[in-house]
């Protein structure tokens, strides 16, 4: 729930209906009141799915006052979409990426003066909108392209050659590579983190996934549906191998995400 209501931001979900959102502002105005904060209709947006008809979304903007939005929208930071195109949700962060290295054109940066810059700085940018959406493979590769150029010396009108791949700067310092962390390697990371918090923390997303996806059945062996969720789906993919890393205290308590801990399929600590 704390991520539906959020700071000044909130995101309500409603059949639609005229009986419905006028409930739901006079909740609003009801809310005003009592706080004393003022709801601003102009940043305030309204999504409905592309079958809706024209007579009904004229009613929601008739009832609440509010413009209608198509998806994909932003919310905390985060784009919220529909369908299998995420290629040009990453536009906008490769454009910042860009922007914050045209800014340091000027600056006479050495070879570590990048590095330093490359690891601190921009391979920080992607690292919030990685952790809740996986990008496609040519966006990474793009942006480390640019992360590449940039530690090379291509900056704006300059052109050097470029004397090693990235994937060689990656490398481990002892392997003869500068220490640098992959995307890929930072996505596939954050992949096994979401399993793990869907394992052990006690969440309303932890047990809705439960319900949803795993109801009769050990998370590791429930079947993966054809119309399960785009996250469950990536979560799945690398269940077994953060299962691997789970250890379970030997006790009384059920596991936080609802099923009880397996002879069999838990490894136990002492």
């Amino acid at each position: 729930m704390s991520y539906l209501a959020f700071a000044d931001d909130i995101i309500i979900f409603s059949k639609g209906t005229r009986k419905d959102l006028q409930t739901l502002m006079k909740f609003l105005r009801h809310y005003e009141l009592i706080s004393r904060q003022h709801i601003n209709k102009e940043k305030s947006s309204f999504t409905v799915d592309k079958h809706t008809s024209n007579l009904r979304i004229r009613c929601i903007q008739q009832v609440t006052g509010f413009r209608m939005k198509f998806l994909p929208i932003t919310y905390l930071g985060a784009p919220l979409f529909k369908g299998n195109k995420k290629g040009v949700l990453f536009d906008d962060l490769i454009q910042k990426i860009q922007n914050k290295i045209t800014g340091w054109v000027k600056a006479l940066l050495s070879h570590g003066g990048r590095l330093q810059l490359i690891k601190s700085v921009l391979s920080a940018m992607p690292t919030y909108l990685l952790q809740v959406l996986k990008p496609p493979k040519y966006v990474m590769e793009r942006i480390e392209r640019i992360f590449n150029k940039f530690f090379w010396g291509n900056i704006g009108d300059q052109r050097k050659l470029i004397w090693s791949s990235w994937e060689s700067i990656c490398y481990p310092t002892e392997e003869g590579g500068l220490g640098v962390r992959r995307i890929q390697d930072v996505v596939q990371a954050f992949q096994l983190k979401l399993w793990w918090r869907f394992r052990i923390q006690n969440s309303l997303w932890s047990h809705f996934l439960l319900e949803k996806y795993c109801k009769g059945s050990h998370p590791v062996s429930a079947k993966l549906s054809y119309i399960a969720s785009p996250n469950w789906k990536r979560m799945c993919r690398h269940r077994k191998e953060a299962e691997n890393q789970l250890f379970w205290s030997i006790g009384n308590e059920k596991s936080h995400s609802g099923s009880t801990i397996g002879l069999v399929r838990n490894p136990f600590m002492r």
